[in-house]
């Protein structure tokens, strides 16, 4: 489960995933929480997640990169 905290005013928040913390990042899914549970990720390799908050249109930096093993 990976969890951060609140952003004010973000509608949602974008979940991105790569296999290599400076690599290309895709998306895994959004939500209006602030945590999301990745599902569907190969046992082996670490994963990288950052995460970005949604207003509208606006989208926000990455977030720091965090790193979990499934």
């Amino acid at each position: 489960m990976l969890e951060w905290q609140p952003t004010e005013g973000a509608g949602s928040c974008l979940v991105l995933t790569a296999l290599q913390p400076d690599g290309e990042y895709t998306e895994l899914g959004s939500t209006e929480k602030p945590s999301y549970q990745a599902t569907g990720l190969e046992g082996g390799p670490p994963y990288y997640f950052v995460v970005r908050a949604v207003r509208g249109e606006e989208r926000s930096a990455d977030s720091a990169v965090a790193e979990a093993q499934n």
